[in-house]
């Protein structure tokens, strides 16, 4: 059976057809590509200049794939590698990859506030 938005096709299709008026159903095919979405970062919410941490970024995709991660303070790149994401749900952990990062002093020239 087919889902419904609001209200009952089924009678009203029952009393279409009954007033002689003509249904036509055209169905909808719906392609999507490689997608994945980022749901969540996890990062500590203070930090000193030079002080390492984790990363943690959770990441939901519908297929597999290989995609670029990069996070970004004030438009400046604090971290960017190539992952092979899985379908479904996923955390990555770019310390693991290396010694974490380092946060260093971001440009003035780029904060607003």
């Amino acid at each position: 059976m087919a889902a419904e938005t609001t209200g009952d096709a089924l009678n009203a299709a029952k009393f279409a057809s009954a007033s002689d008026v003509q249904i036509v159903v055209v169905p909808f095919v719906i392609t999507v590509g490689a997608e994945a979405l980022v749901t969540e970062v996890d990062v500590p919410t203070h930090l000193r200049n030079g002080e390492q941490f984790d990363l943690n970024v959770s990441i939901q995709a519908n297929q597999s794939m290989r995609a670029i991660v990069r996070v970004l303070a004030r438009n400046e790149i604090l971290y960017e590698g190539t992952h092979e994401l899985h379908k479904g749900s996923q955390t990555l952990r770019p310390a693991a990859y290396g010694t974490g990062i380092r946060l260093r002093q971001l440009s003035s020239a780029n904060h607003t506030g």
